[in-house]
């Protein structure tokens, strides 16, 4: 959590903080909690922002074109809007993530064989640790949070 105290200021002539009370002569100290504001990223499936980055996993074949465009970053925590052209990747992933398919069909094969197809309207998550190729039939966009392991 993340406190505020308050410039010290003059009350009754003894130091103290603002945000201080007097209660029959007894003066309480209080902290302030700075409250964090929401994070929006709107229209997800019409943003024209995104840019080039990483590749999310090892390409099998040609490496798809990736693109995001993300608005929130905070500890071990991310979120934002990722497109990938046609193409397979290989993933091993060590982080968890929500995903929300905004456009496209995926198709994931783990690596104990089961498949997974997702289209656009879906959502689901990618548990740390799983293991597979991410198959990308028709272009995808998603909308995504995840949490990446604490580092230590």
């Amino acid at each position: 959590s993340t406190f505020k105290t308050q410039p010290p200021c003059r009350h009754a002539g003894k130091n103290s903080y603002s945000g201080c009370a007097v209660l029959e002569g007894i003066n309480l100290h209080a902290r302030v909690r700075i409250m964090p504001e929401i994070s929006v990223q709107h229209q997800c499936a019409a943003l024209t922002d995104l840019v080039e980055t990483e590749t999310f996993g090892t390409p099998v074949g040609l490496l798809p074109m990736q693109t995001d465009s993300g608005f929130f970053e905070q500890g071990n925590m991310f979120a934002g809007t990722w497109e990938c052209e046609p193409g397979t990747l290989e993933l091993e992933l060590e982080l968890t993530e929500f995903c929300h398919l905004l456009e496209g069909h995926w198709r994931f094969t783990s690596h104990s064989g089961q498949v997974t197809e997702v289209r656009a309207g879906d959502s689901w998550i990618f548990p740390r640790g799983w293991h597979g190729t991410a198959q990308v039939i028709e272009k995808v966009r998603k909308a995504y949070f995840m949490i990446l392991p604490d580092e230590g």
